[in-house]
């Protein structure tokens, strides 16, 4: 082996594949979440139904298509984490970065859903998700960005000193 290169099956390598995994199943997501859900729209279309938002004309097979696609990306990648994760390539403090990443995935893929069903009269849904939905999708991110600050402050400290721990009067160790 050559000084320097790294072997094959590496954690350096299982760790940039993870987190190019990572990001494919983060992205590819809400597009799995939108074409699972699919249409919920109450009323034909032949009914003339109210629209929050119109849904964008997309075609049936091009449809099927990316939903298969973002769904078969998303579990490949979500199973290249867990495997990383599991042979301890990826630091599990990522879980944390990943999970509110995915819930805001799924928030804006059922979101778009929502807001876009046909119905008659008021979108209520459509109100909902974008009253409690946005705040949501906003705290995940902010906290996506937050926390890795954090865990890399905390580790710049240092451990953290050793505690004695706290005895109850009436049992405070003989000194």
């Amino acid at each position: 082996m050559t000084e320097g290169l790294r072997p094959e099956g590496s954690p350096r390598s299982l760790r940039v594949l993870a987190w190019l995994a990572a990001v494919l199943a983060i992205s590819s997501f809400p597009f799995a979440v939108w074409w699972l859900i699919g249409d919920v729209s109450t009323v034909p279309v032949s009914d003339d139904p109210d629209y929050m938002f119109r849904p964008p004309q997309v075609d049936p097979a091009v449809g099927r298509t990316v939903g298969v696609v973002a769904v078969v990306v998303f579990l490949v990648g979500i199973s290249v984490v867990a495997f990383a994760m599991i042979q301890r390539s990826l630091h599990r403090h990522w879980s944390a970065v990943i999970g509110p990443l995915l819930l805001a995935g799924f928030v804006v893929g059922a979101g778009e859903r929502v807001v876009t069903a046909g119905v008659i009269g008021a979108d209520i849904g459509g109100g909902f998700v974008l009253l409690v939905g946005g705040p949501i999708v906003v705290a995940t991110l902010v906290w996506s960005v937050a926390y890795p600050v954090y865990v890399r402050r905390r580790r710049a400290r240092g451990p953290a000193p050793a505690r004695q721990p706290a005895y109850p009067p009436w049992l405070t160790p003989p000194t």
